[in-house]
């Protein structure tokens, strides 16, 4: 779980998943989450596992020092937390736009996690697990030396935003199907709005590309694009979401097609599981 899990409740549920047999694996940036761990040790009678989180550039949580991150470990074994090694994220990576900066950005948050791995091993608690990488940024990752874990997820369906940085890689496997509901000279409204879609990371498009989704109301999205002329009242397009993270949270079933077959449905088991 690449996140630290604050609060006596959600310690005590974490716990709880371990008393059950659950393998999970949380991050810890501070003493802080050391503090919560170890006192749901003590209520619950387990053990849990930690890895320690490094800032590599994201500014967002994670030990901003190899240092620290030493320290941290020691504190992790000391305290009989099953330490088992650091995870480092490069999503600042998704702000820049430029292939050759991107490229050079990804490697520094590399180099970055790097540092750590060798003050860790240097102190005598090598990382079995060194984990990184966003979709964006696998094919890097994949290939750096020391990187036992890659942390992509987007790319099992993929999306618009991570198919712009990593064109033809990955399929998309993902779309959202829509009925036009009202056809204009210059535009045309959808059925589909914030509460079914997101443009997170921009617009999403239709399939081949000539239809984009403008605009989103809470039950309606404005369309334009080329595509706008051909468009009638009734009829469906698939589109690609901007971000499948933030559109599929809103839904309950994937539906599986093969051609215009629905083969299947598969549930979203954690769609708004965020208490």
């Amino acid at each position: 779980m690449a996140n630290q899990v604050v609060g006596t409740t959600k310690i005590d549920r974490l716990m709880a998943l371990l008393a059950r047999g659950v393998d999970i694996t949380t991050a810890v940036e501070s003493d802080f989450n050391i503090d919560e761990l170890v006192a749901g040790a003590k209520r619950s009678g387990q053990r849990p596992a930690a890895v320690i989180e490094v800032d590599a550039g994201l500014r967002r949580c994670g030990s901003p020092t190899p240092a620290e991150s030493v320290r941290l470990a020691r504190r992790l074994v000391d305290e009989g937390i099953d330490y088992r090694g650091i995870m480092g994220y490069e999503g600042h990576m998704y702000g820049q736009p430029e292939d050759a900066a991107r490229a050079e950005l990804i490697h520094t948050a590399l180099a970055t996690v790097n540092d750590h791995v060798e003050a860790l091993a240097e102190a005598g608690l090598a990382p079995k697990i060194v984990s990184t990488s966003g979709t964006a940024s696998v094919l890097i990752a994949s290939k750096t030396a020391g990187v036992t874990e890659l942390q992509a997820g987007t790319y099992v369906f993929n999306d618009s935003h991570n198919e712009e940085f990593i064109p033809g890689v990955f399929e998309n496997a993902l779309t959202l199907l829509m009925t036009v509901i009202s056809v204009k000279e210059r535009y045309a409204v959808g059925d589909a709005g914030a509460k079914s879609l997101t443009n997170e990371f921009g617009p999403p498009m239709s399939v081949d590309g000539t239809v984009k989704v403008a605009r989103l109301s809470e039950e309606h999205c404005t369309l334009t694009g080329e595509g706008i002329a051909k468009l009638k009242p009734g009829q469906r397009i698939e589109v690609v979401p901007s971000h499948g993270d933030t559109t599929l949270n809103q839904h309950d079933v994937y539906y599986v097609r093969r051609g215009e077959e629905v083969i299947d449905t598969w549930p979203i088991l954690a769609a708004r599981k965020f208490r």
